[in-house]
């Protein structure tokens, strides 16, 4: 499953939450009589603005995905939605970075570090290949990756 096709999927369930579940939840809880010392009522309706801050913030990132117009992504060098393996030169160890818009970024993952393109990382990195070199420049000196592998977001939407 895709980011996006993930991203929809968590719209929909909240969508529903709030359209459904929340609203079933509270009418339980009108039923059992004074609201004001009605603890289940508040924390319904604190948990419905969180879930509607939380669907808001879904609705953007889906809304920035939109606008990305993947033949302007190359298919051979680092860009947007890549999953980059480097090698860091200085600690001798490998990492794994996804490049996203700041927009798009999402929950944490296990396999790989999210940075932006407009990090000092992500800058860094964009447009290079495999086999390529990049040197970030640090507050206390510098940090080389070499790019091991490269998965681009148009390998990684075919599965490869």
């Amino acid at each position: 499953m895709t980011d996006r096709e993930q991203l929809e999927q968590e719209i929909d369930r909240l969508k529903y939450e709030l359209s459904v579940t929340i609203p079933q939840e509270i009418q339980s809880a009108v039923v059992m009589g004074d609201l004001k010392e009605n603890s289940e009522f508040s924390e319904i309706v604190t948990r419905r603005q969180f879930t509607s801050i939380r669907l808001n913030q879904l609705i953007q990132r889906l809304t920035a995905y939109k606008q990305i117009n993947l033949n302007l992504i190359s298919r051979d060098t680092v860009g947007m939605g890549s999953i980059i393996t480097v090698y860091h030169l200085e600690s001798e160890t490998t990492q794994v970075f996804k490049l996203v818009l700041a927009e798009i970024s999402s929950e944490e993952s296990p396999l790989y570090i999210e940075i932006t393109v407009k990090s000092p990382v992500g800058k860094s990195l964009y447009n290079k290949s495999v086999g390529d070199t990049a040197m970030v420049p640090l507050p206390s000196g510098k940090a080389t990756y070499k790019i091991l592998n490269l998965l681009t977001i148009h390998d990684i939407q075919n599965g490869t």
